[in-house]
């Protein structure tokens, strides 16, 4: 082995023995002085060979790395890419429930609405401080009817509901509109 390739191999992979023995090309005869030209010829070959199939291996693995962080770049940019579409209630409502004039939209609306004059003959019960029972003795009807109503409103008459905010001190406003149009008394 010439000394000019022993200073090109140290200048590729540095001078400790550590790193001739990670890279698997710990070669270097020891204790001899000269070697014939064949002999040095060999060595060398050795050491091209050992040098190219590290070199394959390296660039194998940056390939390899490179192609994985290209992947990753097209998947995150499909993502980005993907817009991601908003509904409105009334559009989500038609999706799930039917359309506006169906028999389920219209039950769906019923409940609705009878849950929500339920919730408020609760709030304003509470507003007043008063007991479900209390409730019951100003209308003349017992805690377990006032309960129902406070959770389901559907069997209650018109009747109940006007005395229940009547005796809640509470005004009613009803709206009724007819083809975007609301009807107004004079």
């Amino acid at each position: 082995m010439t000394l000019r390739s022993l200073k090109n191999y140290r200048k590729t992979f540095g001078n400790s023995a550590h790193v001739l023995r990670d890279n698997k090309l710990d070669f270097w005869p020891s204790g001899t002085k000269q070697m014939s030209r064949r002999h040095e010829f060999l060595l060398l070959m050795g050491l091209l060979k050992r040098l190219i199939k590290y070199l394959q291996t390296k660039l194998k693995k940056q390939l390899i790395l490179k192609q994985n962080i290209l992947k990753a770049n097209v998947k995150n940019n499909n993502i980005a890419k993907t817009v991601i579409k908003s509904y409105s209630l009334a559009e989500m409502k038609d999706k799930y429930v039917g359309k506006v004039g169906t028999k389920n939209r219209n039950e769906y609306e019923y409940k609705l609405n009878m849950d929500v004059l339920s919730h408020m003959i609760k709030k304003a019960r509470q507003e007043r401080k008063l007991t479900q029972e209390q409730l019951g003795k100003l209308i003349g009807v017992q805690k377990a009817q006032i309960s129902k109503l406070e959770s389901s409103a559907n069997s209650a008459t018109i009747d109940t509901v006007l005395k229940v905010f009547k005796a809640l001190k509470a005004d009613i406003h009803f709206n009724v509109t007819i083809e975007n149009r609301q009807l107004q008394l004079l």
